[in-house]
């Protein structure tokens, strides 16, 4: 969803509420929220306590994320610019917060915004490892495309080749392992998962996503 600019002018509570979530204060959070009347009011950017929560890469930044979740903040949300936390926090490599985020629902590892990005493009943009590792064994789609700044469609491959020497091998070793699972269920005989439950479809799938994964 998202949210159009608000014109109206934040309570000192509410102001308080959203610079808590974005300093990463827990005590100023907990103390302003009884005070509010909306765990989801946004800023004049539409960003949420949440989104804002989910930038920085700090515990104190964890901590107040796993409250606001804990509290029925709606991590489906976006701003003004089409990101929501799980963009931020995927983008700004915030490890803890992306487990957080993913545990919570697993489908937002599949959560595309403007231009078509989704998580593991952020995540292969910056070179963040271990997000990555997380998104794939969450479900990622390892072969959608994104429009980068030139208006050229590229998957989070595409992304890791052009944007971080430091970690690029390891990460590209990482995706066509999970590309080559995925294509494998993709393309087996329908026989061999017949009369399989949906759960345990998902099941075999993420245990072949590990596997791929242990495979690098």
């Amino acid at each position: 969803m998202l949210l159009e600019n608000l014109s109206k002018t934040l309570s000192a509570y509410e102001v308080r509420f959203i610079s808590a979530a974005e300093s990463g204060n827990l005590e100023n959070l907990r103390s302003s929220f009884e005070a509010v009347s909306n765990v989801n009011l946004v800023d004049r950017l539409g960003e949420t306590a949440l989104i804002k929560a989910s930038k920085l890469n700090h515990p104190d930044n964890t901590l107040c994320v796993a409250f606001l979740l804990e509290n029925d903040a709606d991590y489906t949300l976006t701003a003004n610019n089409g990101w929501g936390a799980i963009h931020y926090a995927t983008y700004y490599g915030c490890s803890d917060v992306v487990n957080l985020l993913l545990t919570k629902d697993p489908s937002l590892a599949n959560f595309a915004c403007e231009l078509g990005r989704r998580p593991i493009h952020m995540a292969a943009m910056n070179g963040h490892v271990e997000i990555i590792r997380a998104l794939v064994i969450a479900g990622a789609n390892v072969s959608a495309v994104a429009i980068d700044g030139n208006g050229v469609e590229r998957t989070a491959l595409d992304f890791a080749e052009l944007n971080n020497p430091r970690v690029r091998d390891e990460i590209l070793t990482m995706l066509r392992g999970a590309m080559a699972a995925a294509h494998e269920l993709a393309t087996e005989p329908a026989t061999e998962n017949r009369g399989l439950s949906h759960a345990s479809a998902s099941q075999l799938s993420s245990s072949r996503r590990y596997a791929s994964l242990d495979r690098k």
